[in-house]
């Protein structure tokens, strides 16, 4: 049996990468970074410990955030999918 293991937020970098498109960075996140480089297009937490300051760095940076809480609540879904009806 394989097992995928998802042990890094920095998976997500290629996915942010073909969202935001050839035109924008995808770039490790600091107030002075968005200030010096404003092409920036998505940010991408490495650690998990990070997560709860997604929608903090959101409303600074006005560009998608990524996380690898986020990627394996997505990978959860897809093995055991909400219910809508």
């Amino acid at each position: 049996m394989i097992i995928p293991v998802f042990t890094s937020g920095m998976m997500l970098a290629h996915l942010a990468k073909q969202m935001i498109g050839p035109d924008k960075k995808a770039a490790i996140f600091t107030e002075r970074h968005m200030k010096l480089h404003p092409d920036t297009g998505a940010v991408v937490f490495e650690f998990t410990n990070f997560g709860p300051f997604t929608k903090l760095v959101h409303g600074i940076a006005k560009v998608p955030v990524f996380t690898i809480n986020w990627l394996v609540e997505m990978m959860a879904k897809a093995v055991d999918p909400d219910h809508y009806y």
